[in-house]
């Protein structure tokens, strides 16, 4: 594109013009609070990452980009519903112990999410891994048989999810 010619500022561009760049240690240092759409933020980049994996990428980073995606989603919820949880009580990784935290908020919430107090299945089984003693974070040097629902299946779990819990946010 020619020096001289201006481009409207629209959608993305225009995020991205207003954004400030920062280095991990600057933008660290500045302790800004978290907030619901900050988790929603990192759930939707986890999400893409983890859907651009297929099942020929080894398990354990798919482990990893899916519960990621999981807690960041609950814990976008569950910010939202009671913007008093974001604080010490979501500092863990205990994705049932969310799960049951976003049942009961969605209880008390406007806007309710689908989902049971059961966590279903695939949660169980990223719980595990994400859970103490963080397998999927610090794997035991053992050999071990990792087992995840299909792919596809769960990227669209998760996505469905993803957009529940977005489209509880204010426009």
């Amino acid at each position: 594109m020619a020096d001289n010619v201006t481009m409207p500022l629209t959608g993305e561009s225009a995020a991205c013009a207003a954004a400030t760049f920062l280095d991990p240690q600057a933008a660290a240092a500045l302790k800004l609070p978290t907030s619901a759409r900050g988790y929603a933020g990192a759930a939707s980049a986890f999400l893409i990452a983890f859907e651009q994996l297929r099942d020929e990428v080894p398990m354990l980073p798919r482990l990893y980009l899916a519960a990621q995606t999981l807690e960041y989603t609950l814990k976008a919820y569950i910010g939202w519903a009671d913007a008093s949880k974001l604080g010490k009580p979501l500092l863990g990784h205990d994705l049932l112990n969310l799960w049951e935290m976003a049942f009961d908020a969605s209880n008390a919430a406007p806007i309710k999410l689908l989902i049971g107090r059961k966590p279903p299945e695939w949660c169980e089984t990223l719980a595990t891994f994400h859970g103490s003693p963080y397998m999927d974070r610090y794997p035991p040097d053992v050999a071990m048989a990792y087992s995840l629902a299909n792919h596809e299946d769960l990227t669209g779990k998760l996505r469905a999810l993803l957009a529940e819990v977005e489209a509880a946010f204010p426009q």
